[in-house]
């Protein structure tokens, strides 16, 4: 969004950052009184913060994904499995812990 100096017209944009929008103060209050335009909250990130936090969040994840796993089949890689293995062998089987004798 771009204000002007003396807060007389509003320009919004689209998520790609191209002018959508421009509304001078009179239509701004109207459209908040009616419900078509509504505040977001001053203690939450701002929306574009937000979207790219989530954005940056999803191409993790992915890339989490896509390290650990086949791109044809979807199943863990040989690296991924070996680990997962180990870890399995590493830990005790829930009988096994309680089968000790003290």
């Amino acid at each position: 969004m771009w204000i002007a100096d003396d807060y007389g017209l509003f320009v919004f944009a689209n998520h790609q950052g191209t002018r959508s929008l421009d509304l001078g103060q009179k239509q701004i209050a109207m459209a908040l009184r009616d419900g078509r335009l509504s505040l977001l909250s001053e203690a939450a990130l701002p929306a574009v913060e937000q979207g790219l936090d989530a954005l940056v969040q999803k191409v993790y994840d992915k890339l989490a994904f896509d390290s650990c796993h086949d791109p044809l089949t979807g199943f863990l890689n040989r690296k991924a499995f070996c680990r997962a293995l180990a870890q399995q062998i590493a830990s005790p089987a829930p009988d096994e812990e309680s089968s000790h004798c003290s």
